[in-house]
């Protein structure tokens, strides 16, 4: 579990009573619980996740809009590439001149 670090903040009377209906309405267990899925809401909204890799535990990684734009392209230019590479295998050589099925074809 991530170790968890106290802050405090001064609310006015109005922005207390708002969150005290929202961590009602919602069922949230207190205010903590619900600032901190705000938290939590914001940083997904901003594309950012915590990276839990073994070289760098808790480290924060951006995962912006064009960073997974990119992992999308090179996915599909993967699987381009092997379903050329499968079609390849399995359509026979032709010579020029000749269809697929050994025909020679008109010029």
């Amino acid at each position: 579990m991530e170790d968890t670090k106290r802050i405090t903040l001064s609310l006015s009377r109005t922005l207390r009573a708002f969150i005290d209906t929202e961590v009602e309405r919602i069922g949230h267990q207190s205010a903590s619980e619900y600032l901190c899925d705000l938290v939590r809401q914001a940083r997904h909204k901003k594309g950012v996740t915590m990276a839990r890799d073994a070289r760098n535990p808790g480290e924060d990684t951006e995962t912006s809009d064009e960073y997974w734009d990119r992992k999308r392209r090179t996915f599909i230019d993967q699987l381009l590439r092997q379903a050329d590479a499968r079609e390849n295998r399995h359509t026979p050589k032709t010579e020029p001149g000749e269809s697929s099925n050994g025909e020679a074809v008109p010029a």
